[in-house]
């Protein structure tokens, strides 16, 4: 069972890194926060504790979220903004850019990026963020845009459609593709 009832000085913690850093911090945010509190080891003790009882949400190896009482255990930010999190040098394609410019209407349990890099799939709360690898000349077509208040790099709708016909060749992206070309011209 998650605790919810924090410590004085863990909540301390959380109140001091959200007011400096934000809801996401690095695990050498916290240790810097907690060094006049506690000593390293017991920093990351403090940290396992935390993720443990919800506070805390891991996003990838020394990257967090931090939770509020509303949703502890869960992250409340877009899965477009974790996806950012997660490859810095990647922008958001394909379903999810097409729901951003109001193409697409049906929820799905997948986001795609396009990066540089190979990079593995990542699961994350019953969402499964892929992103797929691109020579540097298709690596454009994006925007910087705020969702949650992060700036996280977006495909244009245009762009959205062409990364779907080229890295997602299938009956249903072309049949989608065809819709929303007569849909939206």
């Amino acid at each position: 069972m998650k605790q919810t009832i924090l410590s004085t000085q863990q909540s301390a913690l959380l109140e001091d890194l959200i007011v400096t850093y934000g809801q996401i911090v690095t695990s050498e945010q916290i240790y810097a926060q907690g060094k006049n509190v506690w000593g390293q080891q017991v920093a990351k003790n403090v940290i396992t504790k935390l993720t443990r009882n919800g506070w805390l949400i891991r996003v990838k190896r020394g990257l967090y979220a931090i939770s509020d009482l509303s949703n502890r255990g869960f992250l409340s930010f877009s899965p477009s903004v974790v996806a950012n999190l997660l490859v810095k040098d990647s922008y958001v394609s394909f379903e999810s850019a097409l729901a951003y410019h109001g193409m697409f209407d049906q929820l799905t349990n997948k986001t795609i990026s396009i990066s540089q890099a190979q990079y593995k799939t990542v699961r994350l709360q019953s969402v499964e963020y892929s992103f797929v690898k691109v020579q540097d000349k298709w690596f454009f077509g994006w925007q910087d845009v705020s969702i949650d208040n992060k700036a996280i790099r977006m495909a244009t709708a245009e762009k959205a459609l062409i990364d779907m016909i080229q890295f997602h060749k299938s009956k249903y992206t072309v049949d989608l593709v065809v819709e929303k070309l007569s849909l939206y011209k």
